[in-house]
């Protein structure tokens, strides 16, 4: 159904994994929120090792485990989810990790062939 408005946004937070529960406590509080994805990743970000490939290896190896969680919101829910993950992953030490927000052009969803807001759970409201 093309031209099926989304008002929608997916947030997606690098953080480190020991806040992990303290992120998923403070976002399961909120009704309004129909469920995230979180896995464990690994990588490197601006402190890279400065020895070459060997530090590369050795850095990665020995990386502290970072998590990356995706959830889709409306817009309206937006500031509140941010700012919840955001204090709950902090600690205040570099490397707490980044929160990446953007629009959803267009969702469907595959089993009742829905689309825009309406692929979405609960908190979809026509507008």
């Amino acid at each position: 159904m093309p031209g099926v408005w989304c008002f929608v946004k997916e947030i997606t937070a690098y953080i480190k994994a020991p806040r992990l529960p303290a992120v998923l406590q403070a976002l399961h509080k909120m009704q309004a929120l129909d469920g995230l994805s979180f896995w464990e990743i690994r990588g490197f970000g601006a402190h890279r090792p400065v020895n070459g490939s060997t530090g590369i290896i050795q850095d990665l190896v020995g990386s502290a485990p970072y998590v990356r969680l995706e959830t889709f919101c409306p817009d309206e829910l937006e500031f509140e989810v941010v700012t919840l993950i955001q204090r709950a992953a902090w600690t205040g030490n570099p490397g707490d990790g980044k929160i990446f927000v953007t629009r959803v052009e267009r969702a469907v969803r595959i089993s009742t062939e829905e689309e825009g807001e309406a692929a979405f759970n609960r908190w979809w409201q026509p507008r």
